[in-house]
């Protein structure tokens, strides 16, 4: 297996959100005003590693928006949160061929989280990689957690 790498995790996420969304990566726009409200996904890799994607309201939208083909107006809670979990499982699986996971590796259901990749973890952290990617001008902010054995 090769080593964890925040890049690989950078160039999957917009990759995905490229070709499943028509959204592209951008640089930071220090004019943009992100909004207040995130959503904060999470999916374990096995019992390795767990990804944490932080998506800014307003992309999360528009990743729901543009996945589907709804307008805003159409949009649920519940819709908005079942597309950010399949773009984010699809993320996670892409990352864990990237690294060349063993194919007996399961990849978890992903959940909404309240708070950061900190919350509800009792397992000894190992490392922590995050970083941020910009999709059109907008934050998805991005951590891998790596477990001990």
């Amino acid at each position: 297996m090769k080593p964890l790498n925040i890049e690989i995790l950078k160039r999957l996420t917009s990759n995905v959100l490229e070709t499943t969304c028509f959204l592209f990566q951008s640089e930071e726009n220090p004019a943009v005003k992100t909004t207040e409200n995130e959503v904060s996904i999470r999916i374990n890799c096995g019992t390795r590693f767990s990804i944490y994607l932080i998506f800014d309201q307003k992309l999360s939208t528009d990743i729901s928006c543009n996945m589907l083909g709804l307008s805003a107006n159409e949009l649920t809670d519940e819709i908005e949160e079942s597309t950010l979990k399949e773009i984010t499982n699809m993320i996670g699986g892409n990352f864990m061929n990237s690294v060349q996971m063993p194919a007996t590796t399961k990849l978890s259901l992903p959940e909404v989280m309240n708070g950061g990749p900190e919350a509800g973890q009792s397992r000894p952290v190992t490392d922590v990689l995050s970083d941020t990617v910009y999709i059109e001008n907008r934050p998805v902010k991005i951590t891998l957690v790596e477990y001990a054995s």
